[in-house]
């Protein structure tokens, strides 16, 4: 099993953090659902980091949304 960190950066910090431990990293994207809820601010990304430190996932909180909304619904603010 691999261990990952999942960040939510807002203006640069991190907003909200949590460790997961998963043995294929594709099962990451399923995760990330609940930071695209959490993220209010325009401009704010989303970080997956593995033990090592390595990014193995950036990307923006307006691109992950396009990603989930038909898995979230209208959990989600489209605008």
């Amino acid at each position: 099993m691999e261990r990952y960190n999942l960040e939510l950066l807002q203006d640069g910090n991190v907003a909200a953090a949590r460790f997961v431990e998963l043995e294929n990293p594709k099962a990451l994207w399923p995760r990330l659902g609940e930071f695209v809820q959490r993220a209010l601010a325009p401009g704010s990304h989303i970080r997956v980091t593995d033990a090592d430190g390595g990014i193995v996932i950036f990307v923006g909180v307006a691109s992950a949304r396009r990603h989930f909304a038909p898995a979230l619904g209208d959990a989600i603010d489209r605008n």
